[in-house]
């Protein structure tokens, strides 16, 4: 019974000798690791993902302003306003729309 062979949960692991907590030590360190490379401030991120999703936004309308706006939830005044900030451009593809 106490046999450790290949058909026995311990031998079929290869792994006998470590323990479910070390492995997860190892992952741990593993992660901070990883974490500490691709970490960025918050209000890095938050810009960074609401560059995108301006970006996204006015090219799933085709530039036009307005109804990119919308379709984000703000106001196109405010769209104009976040346009103007570093990083946030429009599509150079995108037209003009009258109205925008």
């Amino acid at each position: 019974m106490g046999a450790r062979g290949p058909d026995s949960a311990e031998g079929a692991c290869g792994d006998v000798g470590r323990r479910a907590s070390d492995l997860g030590a190892d992952a741990a360190d593993a992660a901070d690791a990883a974490d500490a490379q691709a970490w960025v401030p918050l209000p890095q991120a938050v810009a960074e993902l609401e560059a995108r999703t301006i970006q996204q936004a006015l090219q799933r309308t085709g530039g036009n302003k307005l109804a990119a706006a919308r379709l984000l939830g703000i106001s196109r005044a405010t769209l104009y306003q976040k346009l103007a900030l570093p990083g946030i451009a429009a599509p150079h593809n995108a037209a003009h729309h009258p109205g925008d």
